[in-house]
C-alpha cells in the first residue's frame, strides 16, 4: 500500500504555504539517501535515530500528513513548520521523526501490549497517564454496559458476560450462538507523557516545544484535539471501545479504522461509522466484521454518563493509519516495535552477537526503543 506522493495538490496562490511545504516533501521523497540532500552531513549526525528513517519515507510522511490533516489549523501549523526549515533537511528529518514517533506511533501499537487490564500496586495515574478513579477495571465495566456486552465490530456477545447472565437466568440464547472473548480497545493506546528521543541537536533546537507526544498532538491536532489532550486519560470511555481479539488487533495495528457515516444529503450521522480495512485482502479475511459500527451514549443505573468514543480521536486515528500505510511509516514502526519472542534460548550475553541474528536484532530494537523514549535535555 506504500504509494508515492501525488503531484502537488495545492495551487500557489492562494495556498502558497501549503504548496511550498508540499514541494519540500516531494524533494525529500526524490532523494535516495540523506547524504544526497545534505552533502556535508557528518557521521555523528547520521548516528541519530531520526536518520534511520529513509528520506523517501520521511518525505511521504510529511506530505501525506499535509494531505490528511484533520483540520485546516493542523495543516497550517505543519506547513509553517516545514517552510520554516528552508530546505534544511537535517531539521526536516527531525520534523518527520516527531510525526512518526510523537503522533502516528500513539495510534499504532503493532503486536505490542495495550494498556494494562488489571490494576497493580503502583499509582495508576503515574504508570499509565490516567487520572485517579479512571482504572482499567472501571473502564471495562463502563464499556461493557455502553457497548451492550458485545464486540462493537462483530456484534458477538462477550462470552464471560453471557455466561453470567445465563447463570442468573436472565438470558437464554439459542444453541450455537457465536460469542467472543472481548477486550478494551483504546484509540490512543500509549501514555502521552513519554519523551521523544533520537533527534539531532539542531532538530531539538528547532523544535524546543516537542518534549513529549502530548506536546506534538497539541501542536498539530487542532482545537478539539488540544482540548481532549489537555484533560487526557487513557482509560476514559471516549478513548475506548469493546472489541473481540481480531478486530482489537487490527485496530491496534492501524489495519482497520473508522470513518463517519453520511446520510443521503452527505451529513454526518452521529455515532455511526463505516469500517475501513487497509486493503481488500484484509476485508475478505475478516468478512465477518460488520460494515458499520454504531456507538451510543449510556447512563448507568447509578447515574454515571458514559460517553461514546470521541469523533475527533477516531478521525485522527484514521488519518494516522492512512499516513502510516501510504508513506511506509508502518514498516518503520513494525521494525522497531515488533513483538518480542523467546530467542530459542540464546542469551543476550553471547560474545559475538553477529552470529546470532535473532538475538542481535532483539538487542538492537531494545536499544532503539530506549533511545526513542529519552526526554530531550
Amino acid at each position: 500500500m506504500v504509494t508515492a506522493l501525488p503531484s502537488n495538490p495545492y495551487s500557489s496562490p492562494p495556498n502558497s504555504e501549503w504548496h511550498n511545504a508540499y514541494e519540500a516533501c516531494l524533494s525529500m521523497e526524490a532523494a535516495t539517501a540523506w547524504n544526497v540532500l545534505v552533502p556535508n552531513i557528518d557521521s555523528e549526525d547520521l548516528q541519530e535515530l531520526m536518520f534511520d528513517t529513509p528520506p523517501q519515507v520521511a518525505g511521504r510522511t510529511l506530505g501525506y500528513a499535509l494531505i490528511h490533516a484533520t483540520t485546516k489549523k493542523g495543516r497550517d501549523v505543519l506547513a509553517r513548520e516545514i517552510v520554516s526549515c528552508v530546505k534544511d533537511y537535517r531539521v526536516l528529518s527531525g520534523l518527520a521523526h516527531l510525526c512518526i514517533f510523537g503522533m502516528i506511533r500513539m495510534f499504532r501499537n503493532p503486536k505490542g501490549p495495550t494498556p494494562i487490564d488489571s490494576v497493580d500496586e503502583s499509582p495508576e495515574h503515574l504508570v499509565t497517564g490516567t487520572s485517579p478513579g479512571y482504572t482499567p477495571a472501571w473502564l471495562r465495566a463502563q464499556l461493557l454496559q455502553r457497548d451492550e456486552f458485545r464486540c462493537v465490530f462483530t456484534h458477538r456477545p462477550d462470552a464471560r458476560s453471557l455466561r453470567q447472565q445465563m447463570a442468573a437466568g436472565a438470558l437464554s440464547p439459542p444453541n450455537g450462538t457465536h460469542v467472543a472473548n472481548t477486550k478494551v480497545a483504546h484509540i490512543i493506546g500509549l501514555p502521552l507523557t513519554d519523551g521523544i528521543g533520537g533527534m539531532s541537536q539542531s532538530a531539538r533546537e528547532k523544535f524546543p516545544w516537542a518534549t513529549s507526544a502530548t506536546a506534538v498532538l497539541e501542536h498539530f491536532g487542532g482545537d478539539e484535539i488540544q482540548q481532549i489532550i489537555r484533560n487526557f486519560t487513557i482509560h476514559d470511555p471516549v478513548n475506548a471501545m469493546t472489541a473481540s481479539l481480531e478486530p482489537h488487533d487490527l485496530f491496534n495495528q492501524s489495519a482497520l479504522w473508522l470513518t463517519p457515516a453520511m446520510d443521503d444529503n452527505q451529513h454526518t450521522i452521529p455515532n455511526l461509522y463505516n469500517v475501513v480495512f487497509r486493503d481488500a485482502i484484509e476485508a475478505r479475511i475478516y468478512s465477518y466484521i460488520k460494515p458499520q459500527v454504531r456507538f451510543r451514549e449510556f447512563t448507568t443505573p447509578d447515574g454515571q454518563l458514559v460517553k461514546p468514543p470521541s469523533p475527533a480521536l477516531l478521525e485522527l486515528h484514521a488519518a494516522c493509519a492512512r499516513i502510516a500505510h501510504l508513506s511506509g511509516t508502518a514498516e518503520v514502526l513494525d521494525d522497531v516495535y515488533q513483538e518480542e519472542h523467546p530467542m530459542n534460548g540464546i542469551p543476550l550475553s553471547l560474545p559475538d552477537m553477529s552470529v546470532h541474528a535473532p538475538a542481535a536484532d532483539y538487542l538492537q530494537r531494545a536499544l532503539t526503543r530506549a533511545a526513542l523514549s529519552e526526554r530531550p535535555e
